[in-house]
């Protein structure tokens, strides 16, 4: 007749926070430089995961003529990626979007990139979002379910409203100063330690001796 908080799963936060990677060619490699500003998401492509609140996002930003050097990486695959790439052809942006696809280096894209953006309707506690905070990236994410147990609000991420001119605000924000997405980084990366397997299992194994 007990209930316990357990932090989720886990995740091996070190394989994250020690990478370390030659940016600059990481950059290169996927065609851009030092002075684009790439943000990042690792979901698979389905209406849940809601990519298109932040291509539309990104459409404000041009429409404002405030769009300047920003990316939108997405790394995943699923059943709206055509829809999606038709989606930023529509919406004027498609050369600011680059589709990845599946890829095996995710933990290489966290570093190479300059932000991490989660709008997602609906998570338990996301791994993608655990791995992006343990690589020191600063978020912008929704206040659901599961991201609410992992960001502090202003001081390891940012909670948006789920629409395209709140996303477009907070990303604009977080491009005009990289001081603050450094701090925001570093606070997200000290706050997935509460989320190491290593913690995890200890709670787990000190809950079961407990009984």
């Amino acid at each position: 007749k007990r209930i316990e908080y357990v932090p989720g799963v886990g995740i091996h936060t070190e394989k994250f926070r020690e990478l370390t990677i030659d940016r600059a060619e990481k950059r290169r490699s996927l065609g851009y430089g030092e002075e684009d500003f790439l943000a990042l998401t690792v979901a698979e492509m389905t209406a849940n995961k809601n990519h298109i609140t932040v291509l539309k996002a990104l459409a404000l930003l041009k429409e404002r003529g405030q769009l300047d050097n920003i990316h939108y990486l997405i790394c995943g695959r699923g059943e709206m990626w055509a829809s999606l790439e038709e989606s930023a052809k529509e919406l004027g942006i498609a050369d600011h979007v680059n589709f990845l696809g599946y890829r095996t280096d995710a933990p290489e894209l966290y570093k190479a990139s300059d932000l991490f953006a989660f709008v997602t309707f609906r998570e338990g506690l996301s791994v993608a979002l655990m791995e992006a905070m343990s690589s020191g990236m600063p978020i912008v994410c929704a206040k659901i379910r599961g991201n609410t147990d992992l960001i502090d609000n202003g001081v390891s991420g940012l909670f948006s409203e789920n629409n395209p001119e709140a996303v477009a605000e907070h990303i604009l924000a977080l491009y005009r100063n990289p001081e603050y997405r450094k701090s925001l980084g570093q606070a997200a990366s000290e706050k997935s330690l509460l989320f190491d397997e290593e913690n995890v299992l200890q709670q787990v194994k000190e809950i079961y001796l407990s009984v």
